[in-house]
């Protein structure tokens, strides 16, 4: 299990991951620190969140090749295998599983995809907040159910 555990930490993915979570948390910075301010200025807050998913949809748009090349010398350095770009990703660990996906567009887009909405589950996240009733009255649960419905919506 271990062995398999340090696989999967060095592995081309694992790295992946690592490097666009890193550039999505300092794009997103300023704008976390304004959020938790107590007197919080709602426009200025308001600008920040606009400046944000414009650094974000720039990130996705123009930097892609950039965060490659991070990757890919990181994976040198540290002498982690190195996908070729443009060739069938591999689902799971079988080789036998052949798919028409470049590993380009697996971690451009299904990549992306699989870390935002596809790990979202309203179900789960009202069950959760059914086991705090001192936090969640009946008439909150109905609220944050509506304002789940709105969240996902929105997203």
């Amino acid at each position: 299990m271990a062995k398999s555990l340090v696989d999967d930490i060095r592995s081309y993915d694992f790295v992946y991951m690592l490097h666009l979570m890193l550039k999505v948390l300092a794009l997103t910075y300023d704008l976390n620190m304004a959020l938790q301010k107590k007197d919080q200025d709602i426009v200025s807050a308001m600008k920040l969140v606009g400046f944000a998913k414009r650094q974000l949809q720039d990130m996705i748009d123009s930097r892609w090749n950039s965060l490659i090349r991070d990757v890919s010398l990181f994976c040198v350095k540290h002498g982690i295998m190195i996908p070729e770009i443009d060739m069938n990703y591999v689902r799971g660990k079988s080789k036998r599983k052949k798919s028409s996906v470049t590993y380009s567009y697996h971690l451009r887009v299904e990549f992306e995809l699989d870390n935002s909405l596809a790990n979202y589950d309203k179900d789960k996240i009202m069950k959760l907040a059914t086991h705090y009733p001192n936090e969640f009255t009946d008439s909150m649960l109905e609220d944050l159910s509506f304002e789940l419905d709105i969240y996902i919506d929105y997203v």
